[in-house]
């Protein structure tokens, strides 16, 4: 009997705690409602949490728990975090244990996506659709979480699906476009964006969204207007300023692209949107606006560019040398600096910058090219040469254009050195590569010049000969491949082929230089009367033609028609008063007439014009000398002697100061420049050494 009291007291006990529980649980519930409505979150919280205690399995409770948590305020992103936590764990209590109800599972869904359960929050909203596939409203949230999360494709079935229930749902239809745009389908999701426009033609973010996607389609001028639109429905959003500034640009508008860039900057100070417009600026042929742009975000390296280019090479300097404090491993400002001085031609720095850069980028060919340039420039063949081969050797990472640039600074290093066979293979390995890479080279000239020379060197006269005429059948009308051949033929002394193919050139030259040089080859052999006939054609179309003018001059003086000749010198110093080759020239012929008083003035303003002209000291000092002034003359003579390396001269003068005792001056035999072909001074042309030319490095 004792047991069977025990029981019944301890059920009663166990039915009344459960009363009373109900009891504090629905008094503090009811609390935290009455809270909830007058908008006191803290206590409704409270109040319910009080409730929670008495019931923990109420999937009402926990469902209102976890809403107010998730509309709760938050004054940093940490305390907001803290309340979508806490909701999710009670709403995560919810859907346990009401796993039939589709709100819990979107509630839970929505306070998973908060705190980074993307999947959780994918799973819970699927589950939602499947209890309830006709509520637009959890389908939407669904396709809103694949959108999201980038699930493009089950996405667009889902706002398709929406929107064939209802064709009307405009945010349907929005998300629908820009998932669509997202995979690239510009045109079907400009299709969703109009039909938005017709029902909400203020939507700001869909006139952007068509404006990107008539962007992406090429159609600039439907892209304008609707970033247009976009920005006359709010003007204060700045992309739309930089958008309209890169169409403009892109039409060559470049002050109205100006003018949106400095709009977008106004609203916000975006560095990209600066160097944007600094490019602009650029393009719009303002150099110091684009500089100081560029300097305003301190992007140095494309200030000192754009100083480069437009040739304020100091300036340049100084503001990579600024990047580079910046940021001492500004690999392109390295290269950039270094490869300003390797053009201004210093090439001790060049070379302590490309050393500098490789050791940051030591697999960057063309750097290393450019360090064996500039050792090559600095007469350091050897180092040179092993880094031209140590490029060559990594043919893989090196297209033909490129090698072919090495091969040739390579032959060239080889042949500085003395190996002429090294040099000519390599020239020739050039000449055998592929035709298009052939075509790309820039230096085919030199090219041809380099490889006769060395063939000429090592005497394969013949070999030289046929690999241009060789080239001439092919391309009979290349103008500067057959004046190499003319260089070639004249350095052979084959002056007759010479004029034959000068004549051809003539005929192929647009310009006078290869009637000139017809003319001066001409000259030299003697034709004289076919020489003046060329230089006076050049004079009829180019009056002014110094060159020719003189030339001219010259050879009325060699076939000793001095008036003639009187005449053109007289005609070249109209044109050209302070050129100094035409007043030692007519000096020379005013000279050879006995006029030394009038051959005095123009050697006396050569020597003004051209202080280092040492021939001038030695017809000056005859001039002096025939007019008594001995002590002038010897004076002149001195400079000459002890600058000049030209003996038979020397001899002559000290000859002639020896004798001065024992002849009267006007009984000595004198030399003038060009008297014959004895003389080692000849009257000056401004013809181009023919051998140097064809050993042109």
């Amino acid at each position: 009997m004792p047991y069977i009291i025990l029981l019944v007291f301890l059920s009663f006990t166990l039915t009344a705690e459960a009363a009373s529980n109900g009891e504090l649980f629905n008094k503090f519930y009811k609390q935290a409602v009455q809270a909830e409505k007058v908008g006191n979150v803290d206590s409704a919280i409270h109040n319910f949490a009080q409730a929670y205690r008495f019931n923990k399995k109420d999937p009402a409770l926990l469902t209102k728990l976890g809403i107010i948590y998730m509309n709760k305020e938050f004054t940093t992103d940490e305390e907001k975090l803290e309340n979508y936590r806490k909701a999710y764990s009670y709403l995560k209590q919810a859907n346990s244990i009401a796993p039939g109800d589709s709100l819990v599972s979107l509630m839970t869904a929505q306070a998973a996506k908060q705190i980074g359960e993307d999947e959780k929050a994918l799973e819970l909203l699927k589950k939602a659709v499947r209890l309830e596939p006709d509520n637009t409203l959890l389908s939407f949230d669904l396709a809103l979480t694949y959108f999201q999360q980038k699930s493009f494709k089950e996405a667009i079935e889902l706002f398709n699906r929406i929107i064939l229930a209802y064709p009307d749902h405009l945010k349907a239809r929005s998300y629908l476009g820009a998932a669509l745009q997202s995979t690239d389908n510009y045109v079907a999701a400009i299709e969703q964006y109009k039909y938005v426009l017709k029902y909400q033609k203020n939507n700001y973010a869909v006139h952007k969204n068509m404006a990107d996607s008539w962007l992406a389609l090429e159609q600039f001028d439907k892209a304008r207007s609707s970033y247009k639109q976009a920005a006359e429905i709010d003007p204060n959003v700045p992309n739309i300023y930089a958008d309209l500034a890169y169409l403009d640009a892109r039409a060559g508008d470049f002050n109205a692209a100006i003018d949106n860039y400095q709009n977008a900057i106004r609203l916000k100070n975006e560095d990209s949107w600066h160097r944007a417009l600094a490019k602009t600026f650029y393009l719009n042929d303002e150099t110091q606006k684009s500089v100081d742009a560029y300097l305003y975000v301190e992007d140095y390296n494309m200030a000192a560019y754009i100083l480069q280019k437009s040739g304020n090479s100091d300036e340049a300097v100084a503001n990579y040398n600024l990047a580079l404090e910046k940021n001492p491993d500004d690999t392109k400002s390295l290269y950039n600096l270094a490869r300003l001085y390797f053009e201004k031609g210093f090439y001790k720095l060049a070379q302590k910058h490309f050393e500098k850069l490789l050791q940051l980028k030591p697999n960057d060919y063309e750097s290393l090219f450019l360090l064996a340039s500039s050792e090559h420039s600095l007469e350091k063949y050897t180092v040179a040469i092993q880094h031209y081969k140590d490029i060559l050797k990594n043919e893989m990472k090196v297209d033909q254009e490129f090698k072919n640039d090495v091969l040739f600074n390579l032959a060239l290093a080889e042949r500085s050195q003395g190996n002429l066979t090294e040099s000519e293979k390599n020239l020739e390995t050039i000449l055998a590569s592929q035709e298009e890479a052939l075509k790309e080279f820039k230096k085919l000239d030199s090219l041809y010049r380099n490889l006769l020379a060395v063939k000429l060197d090592l005497q394969k006269l013949e070999e030289a000969e046929k690999i241009l005429l060789d080239v001439l059948k092919d391309k009979p009308g290349d103008l500067k491949l057959r004046q190499v051949y003319v260089d070639m033929l004249i350095d052979l002394e084959r002056y007759d082929e010479a004029i034959e193919q000068l004549r051809v050139a003539v005929a192929l030259d647009k310009t006078q230089k290869s009637r000139l040089k017809l003319a001066s080859v001409l000259k030299e052999t003697q034709n004289n009367f076919d020489a003046l006939a060329e230089y006076q054609t050049v004079i009829q179309k180019e009056p002014r033609n110094l060159e020719a003018i003189l030339g001219a001059a010259n050879t009325f003086k060699a076939l000793s028609l001095n008036k003639e000749a009187e005449n053109y010198y007289a005609r070249a110093l109209e044109y050209y008063p302070d050129d100094y080759l035409a007043n030692y020239n007519f000096g020379l012929l005013l000279q050879s007439e006995k006029k030394f008083k009038e051959a005095l003035t123009y050697y006396e303003k050569v020597l003004k014009l051209n202080p280092d002209f040492l021939e001038n000291y030695y017809v000056l000092g005859l001039c002096y000398w025939h007019l008594e002034d001995k002590d002038k003359a010897i004076q002149l003579w001195n400079e000459f002697l002890a600058v000049s390396e030209d003996e038979e001269t020397k001899d002559s003068i000290k000859n002639l100061i020896q004798s001065q005792a024992e002849l009267p001056p006007k009984s000595l035999d004198l030399k003038l420049p060009g008297d014959d072909d004895a003389s080692k001074i000849e009257v000056l042309e401004d013809a181009v050494p023919y051998y140097d030319q064809l050993n042109l490095v």
